[in-house]
């Protein structure tokens, strides 16, 4: 192939592709591999998607955070956020790498900032008409929100969420019994919860199912 030639940009979404196949498949090493492989060919390519280029981004954001290494996983989420929103700002592809910033963001104890990125991906998705969040990921908002210590914003969630809450009773006692503000319930509230952070969800198979 020619450097800088369209050919580029097609042998990345085939890379990006079995990047995706692998990291269903669990075989992350290899996931990583393809999609940074993906990514340099989309520089080189004359032809380059800012779309093409953030869903890779996050993908290998992805990778390297479920490989626990997470600073290499900060920084392709923060350029995928950053050209998002600087070249696709209402796009599927922008509310994918907001919702992966947040994820990276939390394995630095940022849930403030993680929090911020969650409802700006939350407002995304309301304007584009995507599927609106389910009990799952409703409970995860509210998880997201004790981390980054805001009990009033907390509360309120718990309140627009009562639905998905009721269905699931543990975690609203859980939640109550932490708003006394008693170190030990951190540990209850966790262990109630359990693994339901919206931040956490994957779309490997697709990148546009967040």
């Amino acid at each position: 192939l020619q450097r800088g030639s369209a050919d580029y940009a097609r042998l990345a979404a085939v890379e990006y592709y079995w990047s995706s196949c692998a990291a269903i498949s669990n075989d992350l090493a290899k996931a990583e591999a393809l999609a940074q492989s993906a990514l340099e060919h989309l520089e080189a390519s004359s032809a380059s998607d800012p779309s093409r280029m953030v869903d890779v981004l996050s993908s290998l954001s992805e990778t390297r955070d479920d490989q626990g290494k997470f600073e290499q996983a900060m920084d392709a989420a923060d350029r995928a956020t950053t050209l998002a929103a600087r070249e696709i700002p209402q796009s599927q592809s922008h509310h994918r790498a907001l919702m992966v910033r947040a994820t990276a963001l939390q394995n630095f104890d940022r849930y403030a900032e993680a929090l911020e990125d969650v409802e700006s991906a939350l407002a995304l998705r309301a304007s584009l008409g995507l599927e609106l969040p389910d009990s799952n990921q409703e409970i995860g908002h509210v998880v997201l929100a004790f981390y980054a210590e805001d009990n009033e914003k907390c509360r309120r969630l718990a309140d627009k969420y009562a639905a998905a809450f009721s269905r699931r009773p543990k975690p609203v006692r859980a939640i109550l019994e932490a708003f006394a503000n008693i170190p030990e319930q951190y540990g209850v509230f966790l262990d109630a919860t359990g693994p339901v952070s919206y931040t956490h969800l994957r779309a490997h198979e697709t990148g546009r199912n967040l």
